[in-house]
């Protein structure tokens, strides 16, 4: 009888285990649109490391479908398209939304003097982890992470060598403070998309181009012009890694932390070491064609210095009548903190 009781209470084991299997964890699917070229180094890099980083720290409970080349939304809309949840994840180029965030554009002016992308990567992080303004403005959207990318000058005709470079120079320039810089050493400003930089070039309606090292390589610039200038005393760009604020008060609080450990300062980080890789890269190649790469120093340095400082302290002051009473600060705080992360 003992021995019937424990066969029966076997099968009854049995089948509640057959009855009753493990439910699985949901899976949650971002999508997540980039705004880059498929191949490009940001994008293999940084953007699908990341990705690549947060699903496998979730165990597979996090999807990420990246959408490159604007396929989802273009590069100067993708900001209200994550807002109003068309896509859950972006990464948007600042110069496009200055208007609509007022305290990063108070970084987006001359004379920072970015030669180290890792460090000023960095340093706008803290600096944003320090100010909630940063992150109140963006509304709609949590910001996860930050990188900044220093500009060039490519040129078809003369080298931009000094400040007298820039008189009568027709300049395709990428921002409002780029092109306020500009016009205040001379130059003629012009406005031109990305993919037409390249034809606008080779007919010399435009002379001289302002964009990133990797925008000089996918737009075909570095195959057309003949020297370059670093622009680490230009307006730089600012990259922004936001998520949909629903998407993201929808996620269980231990995927919330698995996105927030791998943004951040760590995504700071590895988009600014990338700017360092890509900036290399293409010198050395260009270096290989004999093609010429300028750094202002000594005077030329000393008088770019002065005239970015007068602008600089300009924009500053029309940013606090818009709004942004704290604007000063904001910039010596992060010139601050990028000397501390330089040091690093």
């Amino acid at each position: 009888m003992k021995k019937i009781v424990q066969t029966l209470c076997g099968v009854v084991l049995s089948c509640a285990v057959v009855s009753f299997p493990a439910v699985a964890a949901e899976q949650f699917i971002l999508n997540f649109e980039t705004g880059l070229g498929s191949q490009s180094v940001q994008q293999v890099r940084t953007l699908e490391a990341w990705s690549s980083s947060v699903e496998k720290a979730s165990q597979g409970r996090i999807k990420i479908n990246l959408y490159p080349n604007g396929s989802l939304a273009k590069p100067n809309v993708n900001l209200m398209a994550c807002q109003d949840g068309l896509v859950d994840i972006a990464y948007l180029h600042s110069f496009f939304f200055t208007d609509r965030l007022k305290a990063l554009e108070t970084l987006y002016v001359p004379g920072l003097n970015i030669t180290d992308p890792r460090a000023a990567s960095l340093a706008v992080w803290e600096l944003m982890e320090k100010y909630p303004a940063f992150h109140e403005e963006a509304k709609g959207v949590k910001i996860l992470g930050v990188h900044v990318s220093p500009m060039v000058i490519g040129s078809v005709t003369r080298p931009v060598e000094s400040t007298d470079s820039f008189k009568g120079l027709r300049l395709r320039t990428n921002g409002k403070s780029t092109a306020v810089l500009a016009e205040y050493m001379g130059s003629s400003v012009m406005t031109v998309p990305g993919p037409d930089i390249f034809m606008n070039l080779q007919k010399k309606i435009v002379e001289a181009a302002v964009a990133a090292w990797e925008g000089h390589r996918g737009f075909g610039l570095t195959d057309i012009c003949t020297s370059f200038t670093e622009g680490d005393f230009l307006p730089p760009i600012y990259f922004y890694l936001v998520i949909n604020q629903n998407r993201w008060n929808a996620l269980p609080p231990d995927l919330q932390k698995v996105i927030e450990d791998a943004s951040g300062a760590h995504f700071a980080a590895l988009g600014g070491e990338t700017e360092s890789f890509i900036a290399a890269d293409v010198k050395a190649e260009l270096g290989r064609e004999g093609k010429r790469i300028i750094t202002l120093s000594g005077e030329e340095r000393k008088k770019m210095n002065r005239v970015c400082t007068e602008v600089r302290e300009r924009e500053l002051e029309r940013i606090e009548k818009e709004g942004v009473p704290e604007a000063k600060r904001y910039v010596s705080e992060f010139m601050e903190l990028m000397k501390k992360y330089e040091m690093q």
